[in-house]
């Protein structure tokens, strides 16, 4: 998988006024679950050709929520592998 990760403002989490990740993920891969520093989940948009895109909402932006870490999931629902996003500084 291949991803970047942007964002407005910062670079601390609580000062960031927006914060994006995109990228494609390898054919194996039929989800990618973003997971907020609060532990909520959500399902990137996906598309056939396995690029994805997510944006933070911009009231747990403005709670000082931060992008955890995303985690790629298979076809059969089981967890491939765990992608941290280091943005706890």
């Amino acid at each position: 998988m291949m991803f970047i990760e942007g964002f407005e403002g910062g670079p601390a989490p609580q000062q960031r006024t927006g914060e994006t990740v995109s990228g494609i993920a390898a054919p194996a891969v039929s989800a990618i679950i973003v997971v907020e520093s609060n532990g909520a989940r959500h399902e990137a948009d996906f598309s056939s050709g396995n690029a994805f895109f997510f944006a933070m909402p911009r009231t747990d932006l403005e709670h000082g929520i931060y992008l955890d870490h995303m985690d790629a999931i298979g076809a059969s629902g089981r967890l491939l592998q765990t992608i941290p996003m280091d943005d706890a500084s």
